[in-house]
């Protein structure tokens, strides 16, 4: 679902200025020489922002007021989309962890936009978590403070160079990307568990000084959510060459520690992935009318 959408009109200065439209963020929206972008935001006219809209109805009101103002050549040039989920980002944070980084894999982002960041609203609560290179920024964030009905956000926000006035075009295109990155996602899960038992063997090597023993390492990187999945905690037990059971180790670590060590399976990713092609796969349906 299509929450912002921007678009950019050539030489149309004087009846851009003089829009006041609910749908039309002001306080992003720019006046230049020689092109203005306005900011579309038409879930404040629906329902003040506080959900989401069907892509289909972004772009009739998008097009209904162009035919109103008569404004012409629009060019789509960024759109944010986005799905809600129920949930509470720090308690989920691994899932969502794991989630980017499947996407980064999918994507072939090694280089730029190869990482996962994470930003704090305040202390102890996540903002948000994201992946992004130059055009396109994925992020998860915490919404809970926006007054929304679902207090989890998904946005891929895209920036687009393209001189096509078709916006249902560059949306559809866009659209059926996103639907293939997401085909399958779990299957990068191993891929990203061999990176991340890589970097806390390496990681235990050079701070082991620091740590009384491997279970306060253990705690400590758990307590940082970078302890995603099962598989890496026993990789990295393993390759460290920490004896005995790793099972066993588990379940005494759960029985001492407030981290409780709570793993992400492949079919909590599958899940997700689903229900947001799920979604794209009905709003390209409705695009193509």
């Amino acid at each position: 679902m299509i929450d912002t959408a921007v678009v950019t009109y050539k030489n149309q200065n004087e009846k851009i200025g003089e829009l006041r439209e609910t749908i039309i963020l002001d306080k992003y929206s720019k006046e230049k020489k020689d092109e203005n972008i306005v900011v579309y935001k038409p879930s404040r006219e629906i329902n003040r922002g506080t959900s989401l809209i069907p892509t289909i109805k972004t772009v009739e009101r998008i097009e209904a007021l162009e035919k109103k103002y008569e404004l012409k050549d629009g060019v789509l040039t960024r759109f944010d989309y986005a799905v809600d989920f129920e949930g509470d980002l720090n308690a989920d944070i691994k899932k969502y962890r794991l989630f980017l980084e499947c996407l980064n894999k999918s994507r072939g982002w090694s280089r730029q936009g190869g990482k996962v960041f994470l930003t704090n609203r305040e202390e102890y609560i996540i903002g948000n978590i994201k992946i992004g290179n130059t055009y396109r920024k994925t992020t998860i964030y915490n919404a809970e403070d926006k007054e929304r009905v679902l207090n989890i956000r998904f946005e891929d926000r895209t920036e687009i160079r393209t001189e096509e006035q078709n916006k249902r075009k560059t949306i559809t295109d866009k659209l059926e990307n996103l639907y293939d990155e997401l085909a399958g996602i779990e299957n990068y899960i191993e891929v990203v568990e061999a990176e991340k038992v890589r970097k806390l063997v390496n990681r235990y090597k050079t701070h082991q000084g620091d740590y009384v023993s491997f279970s306060e390492f253990i705690s400590n990187q758990e307590e940082n959510s970078y302890i995603l999945t099962k598989n890496i905690l026993v990789g990295a037990y393993k390759k460290i060459g920490m004896k005995g059971n790793p099972n066993n180790f588990i379940k005494r670590f759960r029985s001492t520690r407030p981290s409780k060590l709570e793993f992400v399976t492949k079919g909590e990713m599958k899940e997700m992935a689903d229900k947001i092609r799920r979604i794209i796969k009905i709003e390209l349906k409705e695009l193509e009318g």
